[in-house]
C-alpha cells in the first residue's frame, strides 16, 4: 500500500555523534502511516545526515544552512509512486543546497551542462538484471546447485574444466537471450551524443554493444563473456563452441585448452583497461560521475569513482539497495537503472 506522507520544511537540532532524532513533524493517512521517530545518521563535520526509513516511506534529510544547529527536510518518497527525476532519494555532502537546485529541474542548463561535461559511467550486475539476466551473487544465484563463485576461479577450472566450460556456455545463451534495456539505451545515447563519456563496465555481456554504446567509450573491466582464448598461448577468437567439443582446445596450441575470456576471481584485471580508465581519469576535471547497479565491492570501483568526484564530479548513484558508494554519493536514487536512467540522462 502506498502511504501517502506530508512533511514540514522543519529544523531537527543535531549533534556530530546523533544517530536517533526525535522532532519530526508529519502526517499521514491511512493504515500504514509511518512512524517518524527514528532515523539513521552519517555524520562529516558539518555536513550532517539523517535519513528517516519505514517500510513504506523514505524522508531524505540535507544540512541546515550555516552552523550545523540542525537540518532541513528536503524530500519525501512513497512507495508506489511513479518515478520523478526530480525527487532524488538520497543527498549528502557540502554541495547540498547547489545540487538540490540543480537536479530540481533535470532539463535544467546546469544540469545538462553536467551531461555535456566530462562523464565517467561505471555499471554493474544490476543494470543487466533489469534485461532479465541473473546477478552473478543474487538471490537465486545457483546453477545445478553450484555456486557461481566457486565456478569462476583459475583453481575450479583446472580441477573440471567441463564442468566451468558448461557453465560459460548457459551463460552465454542466456545472454544471448537478453534485449538491452531503457537503461542501456539511455546510456549509449549519452555516450553517443558526449565525445567526452567513458562507460565503464564489470558486465562481461555485450548489452551495452547492442545497445549502441561506441567501442571506442567502453571498457569491460571483468572481459568478455563470448572470447575464447588460449590458456597458454596469445590465440583469441569469438567462435561458437558446440558442446560436444567442450572443454574446447586452442587450434593454436593443439593440446592447450581455450578458457572463457573473462577476468575470475583471485586473477589481475588486464592493464590495458586499468590504463585506459587511469588515463580519462588524468585529464582535466570531471563534470559527473554515475554509478549504476553496482554494489561496489571491488576497492578499484570506489576507488575510481571517487577519484572522479574529487576532480570536480558530481557523484550520481542509482541502485535500489546502499552500498559501500552511497555515504559519498551527492545524490542516490533507490529505483531500477531502467526507471530512472532514461528521464535522468534525457538530452
Amino acid at each position: 500500500m502506498s502511504v501517502k506522507t506530508s512533511v514540514s520544511k522543519s529544523r531537527v537540532p543535531c549533534s556530530s555523534s546523533t544517530t536517533t532524532t526525535s522532532g519530526w513533524r508529519a502526517s499521514g493517512t491511512g493504515s500504514g502511516t509511518p512512524s517518524l521517530g527514528k532515523a539513521a545518521g552519517i555524520s562529516s563535520g558539518c555536513s550532517h545526515l539523517l535519513v528517516a526509513r519505514t517500510k513504506a516511506c523514505q524522508l531524505i534529510v540535507g544540512p541546515a544552512r550555516g552552523r550545523c544547529r540542525g537540518v532541513t527536510v528536503m524530500h519525501s518518497y512513497q512507495n508506489g509512486t511513479d518515478f520523478n527525476p526530480a525527487e532524488p532519494l538520497f543527498q549528502s555532502g557540502t554541495r547540498f543546497k547547489e545540487l538540490h537546485s540543480m537536479i530540481q529541474a533535470p532539463d535544467s542548463r546546469r544540469w545538462q551542462m553536467a551531461l555535456s561535461s566530462r562523464v565517467l559511467i561505471i555499471t554493474g550486475a544490476g543494470l543487466s538484471a533489469d534485461s532479465g539476466l541473473q546477478t552473478f551473487r543474487g538471490t537465486g544465484g545457483l546453477w545445478r546447485s553450484y555456486n557461481p563463485t566457486a565456478l569462476a576461479t583459475p583453481e575450479a577450472f583446472a580441477r573440471d574444466p567441463k564442468l566451468v566450460w558448461e557453465w560459460y556456455q548457459w551463460r552465454r545463451e542466456e545472454a544471448r537471450k537478453a534485449e538491452p534495456n531503457a537503461g542501456h539505451m539511455a546510456i549509449a545515447q549519452l555516450a553517443a551524443r558526449n565525445q567526452d563519456c567513458l562507460v565503464v563496465t564489470q558486465n562481461v555481456d555485450d548489452l551495452h554493444e547492442r545497445a549502441g554504446t561506441p567501442v571506442n567509450r567502453l571498457v569491460h573491466v571483468h572481459g568478455d563473456l563470448f572470447l575464447n582464448r588460449c590458456v597458454d598461448c596469445a590465440y583469441s577468437d569469438r567462435e561458437r563452441i558446440a558442446s560436444s567439443e567442450l572443454p574446447p582446445k586452442c587450434p593454436q596450441c593443439g593440446n592447450s585448452l581455450l578458457r572463457p575470456g573473462v577476468v575470475w576471481f583471485g586473477e589481475s584485471l588486464n592493464s590495458t583497461v586499468i590504463e585506459n580508465v587511469t588515463n580519462f581519469l588524468r585529464r582535466t576535471e570531471s563534470g559527473l560521475v554515475l554509478v549504476v547497479g553496482t554494489t561496489a565491492t571491488f576497492s578499484y570501483i570506489i576507488d575510481w569513482a571517487l577519484r572522479a568526484r574529487r576532480a570536480g564530479g558530481l557523484l550520481v548513484e542509482v541502485n535500489p539497495e546502499e552500498t559501500e558508494l552511497s555515504a559519498a554519493a551527492d545524490i542516490a536514487y533507490r529505483k531500477r537503472a531502467a526507471d530512472v536512467l532514461p528521464a535522468l540522462l534525457s538530452a
